[in-house]
């Protein structure tokens, strides 16, 4: 063969493996064009960027070069249909980093009738690791891809570490280290945690051997970084630290992959991390406004008597009656007729069937029976009442508000203030169907729940006498969960939960599920708490916070000439009905004040509470976690830097729900559903 006819193979071969960078490759010459040189066409809609060879179908491709060598950097241009794009200008540009004295033989070159353009890339004397964005100057909607070159010399190879991403967090910064082969990831993570902890004693012990840097793309794209320049028979392993996009100083996740083979043969080494998502600080406690909302009508009198709403009748003729205390007191004790009983007729199921009282009982029972008599002295008290409407009542009762509509209300819409507070931090947990972590808040082994809730003030709406023009916040009244009443001194709850990642459309971070729980209150101590608390100061005064007080300002009033109590309210009886009724009204208005303090309390207790522990239930919806909500700006050293933490639960424009679960008996249960938000007070 002629010393001609060789060199002219011996450069064919040498362009068919400098265009190689896998099996499938084509266009062996960036000149085989089929439009003149430096002319570009313009770019089809859809077209796309893509490696060719064993990088095919890969955003980052590496390629490893020895010094004063050099290896091509081939990629194809498709339209939106796959066909090749004939003479597209593609750029190339080169950030050599450690790697000085590498260039490109050029920085642009145009595709040939198979889509493909290709330059090279020459190696200089410096061991790092170089890398070439190529791109579209002619349609900048199309994304760039990348080259990792790895320069080094001979007989020497690359660890190249590429990363999955087992979460959702928005990374920027990567940091990967190689430790020698002996530290062990669990080592490592530990090394890494003490790192981050104030006391000087336990300082790292674990140094990496190297360390580089990646930069992950908006699009949520990992790098891939290399090291360069290792010798054979070297092994490492690989850990990796990713950064918030948002905030470069806060680390979202964390990945190690350790066990990895040597460098033999020159051959470089693929290492995968998986990088997931750390779990965020949720330690601590929280302020919460709680917001419920009761869509089914309360009680719904009919207009025949009777209740149709999702309270039991007794509990609405209790409120009803309080609502009839101020505006119609005679019928507050005495009852309208019809069947319709007053606080009298509540009384008297207390009071035994024999003796003194029982004789009582009886009268009583007849005085009622009698309508005429009822009537009577329905119109009687209500004169006796006249005076104290007039020159003690507020004008808003006299006004003739709705005062049960009101109270309707109060217990269809309320909000709470009170606390949420996670006394550990939630155990990370691989999630094997969803393959991420998640964070598990079960009870521990002695049965103690890790969440915690404390009702601390109730927030009511009360017209009173708000004018229809005021502010919402003229009609809202406050008073303390510890004030419910004896049946309940605090309003708490525990739960469970689990902290997951959100995998909402557009949405990163984590939620919070919080598994059903009850607390500590009856709906009817709630009712209670609303009565006393709220409408009877509101209409008596603000001493006046229990039922047996309302009674005492109604029934011990002193009265024209002189006379005061019972016996004066006996007299007036007389005068107005007759001698007849002169002991009952008394020996009447003693026994309710004599059983003010247990005989009523004890029918409203009893008829607006039901026994057991599961009567307010409440969970977050299934599907719908709470969404855990970062600082807007971290700053300073927090706890636990550079980890992230938690600084709210929901936000007052992105509020978390509550499903709801009221047992009213032990046959109703009311399933409506709630709001709430919160901000962090401590760690």
């Amino acid at each position: 063969m002629s010393i001609s006819r060789l060199s002219s193979a011996l450069v064919a071969s040498l362009l068919l493996f400098g265009a190689a960078c896998g099996d499938d490759t084509v266009g062996t010459s960036p000149n085989n064009m089929t439009t003149p040189p430096g002319v570009d066409v313009p770019i089809p809609m859809g077209s796309k960027l893509q490696h060719t060879g064993q990088c095919a179908g890969q955003v980052n491709c590496q390629v490893d070069v020895t010094f004063n060598s050099s290896a091509p950097l081939q990629v194809r241009v498709i339209d939106g249909n796959g066909a090749p794009v004939v003479g597209a200008a593609v750029r190339y540009e080169l950030s050599v980093g450690l790697a000085v004295g590498t260039s490109l033989n050029a920085a642009s070159a145009q595709t040939n009738s198979d889509g493909v353009a290709q330059v090279e890339i020459r190696a200089g004397q410096a061991t790092g690791a170089a890398e070439v964005i190529v791109s579209l100057p002619g349609d900048t909607s199309v994304a760039p891809i990348k080259f990792v070159a790895g320069v080094q010399p001979k007989d020497s190879a690359s660890y190249s570490v590429t990363f999955e991403h087992a979460g959702t967090a928005s990374l920027r910064d990567i940091k990967v280290f190689l430790y020698k082969a002996e530290d062990s990831c669990d080592a490592i993570r530990e090394d890494i945690a003490r790192e981050r902890d104030d006391d000087a004693s336990t300082n790292p012990v674990l140094t990496a051997e190297y360390t580089a840097n990646g930069v992950a793309s908006v699009d949520g794209t990992l790098p891939l970084v290399v090291f360069p320049g290792l010798s054979n028979g070297q092994s490492f392993n690989v850990a990796a630290q990713a950064m918030s996009r948002d905030d470069g100083e806060v680390e979202l996740a964390f990945g190690c992959t350790d066990s990895n083979p040597p460098i033999e043969n020159g051959n470089s080494v693929n290492v995968i991390v998986r990088l997931e998502d750390h779990l965020p600080r949720l330690k601590g406690s929280f302020d919460v406004t709680h917001t419920f909302s009761i869509t089914d009508a309360i009680c719904d009198p009919q207009p025949n008597g009777g209740y149709a709403g999702v309270l039991p009748s007794g509990v609405c003729l209790a409120i009803d009656l309080i609502g009839r205390l101020a505006t119609d007191p005679a019928s507050f004790i005495l009852g309208e007729g019809s069947g319709d009983t007053g606080i009298i007729g509540l009384i008297v199921d207390f009071l035994p069937d024999d003796g003194i009282l029982g004789t009582l009982k009886g009268a009583i029972e007849s005085f009622l029976g009698n309508s005429l008599i009822q009537n009577l002295g329905r119109d009687a008290l209500n004169e006796f009442f006249a005076t104290w409407i007039e020159n003690n009542a507020p004008d808003w009762v006299k006004g003739g508000i709705d005062i049960t509509a009101d109270i309707y209300e109060s217990l269809q819409e309320f909000r709470v203030n009170g606390i949420i507070r996670i006394e550990r931090e939630p155990d990370p947990t691989l999630d094997t169907e969803t393959n991420t972590v998640v964070g598990l808040l079960n009870a521990d082994q002695d049965g103690n729940r890790p969440g915690k809730q404390v009702w601390e003030d109730i927030i009511v709406y009360w017209t009173g006498d708000c004018a229809s023009s005021a502010p919402a916040a003229c009609r809202e009244r406050t008073f303390s969960a510890t004030d419910l009443g004896a049946t309940s001194s605090v309003v708490e709850g525990s739960f469970t939960g689990t902290v997951v990642p959100l995998t909402g459309e557009g949405e990163t971070g984590f939620g919070l599920i919080i598994n059903e729980h009850t607390l500590a209150l009856n709906y009817g101590v709630l009712i209670l708490g609303i009565i006393e608390q709220v409408v009877l100061p509101s209409i008596f005064g603000p001493t006046v916070t229990s039922l047996e007080a309302a009674l005492n300002e109604l029934l011990l009033l002193v009265l024209p000439g002189g006379t005061t109590g019972c016996q004066g309210f006996a007299d007036f009886m007389v005068d107005n009905i007759g001698s007849s009724v002169e002991t009952i009204a008394r020996n009447l208005c003693e026994s309710l004040l004599e059983s003010a303090s247990d005989g009523i309390r004890e029918f409203l207790t009893e008829n607006l509470t039901i026994s057991g522990e599961d009567n307010f239930l409440l969970a977050t919806p299934t599907g719908t976690p709470c969404k855990l909500v970062e600082p807007e700006a971290y700053t300073g050293a927090w706890i636990g830097k550079p980890l992230p933490y938690i600084d709210g639960l929901g936000t007052d424009s992105m509020l978390c729900e509550w499903d709801v679960k009221i047992r009213i008996s032990q046959d109703t249960i009311i399933e409506t559903d709630g709001t709430f938000s919160g901000n962090r007070t401590g760690f």
